[in-house]
């Protein structure tokens, strides 16, 4: 039977850092209990989680299209990530 599947969201920019070897730790830990791990890494895949003036189109009232932007936002991001993400056990950690 496969194990679980399990996602990390990882976000420090310094790769050297606490929180890196902490996610380094749960990857070993959780791939030796046959889970099937991810991790995305937010730095390495330029997510910028602020919107912009430049994000929004345009309109008489931009405030309408703002949820619509957000969520389209979102799945492009989300399904970006799961297209390039790869499982650790096939490739070892993604950066």
């Amino acid at each position: 039977m496969a194990g679980k599947k399990v996602l990390i969201v990882y976000a420090h920019e310094e790769p050297r850092s606490f929180n890196a070897a902490l996610k380094n730790v749960a990857v070993d830990e959780l791939s030796k209990q046959d889970c099937m791990v991810t991790v995305t890494d937010l730095y390495a895949a330029n997510f910028e989680p602020r919107t912009t003036r430049k994000d929004i189109a345009g309109g008489s009232r931009p405030q309408e299209h703002l949820w619509l932007f957000l969520h389209g936002r979102h799945l492009s991001y989300s399904e970006a990530m799961l297209k390039r993400e790869q499982p650790v056990a096939d490739t070892g950690v993604s950066a």
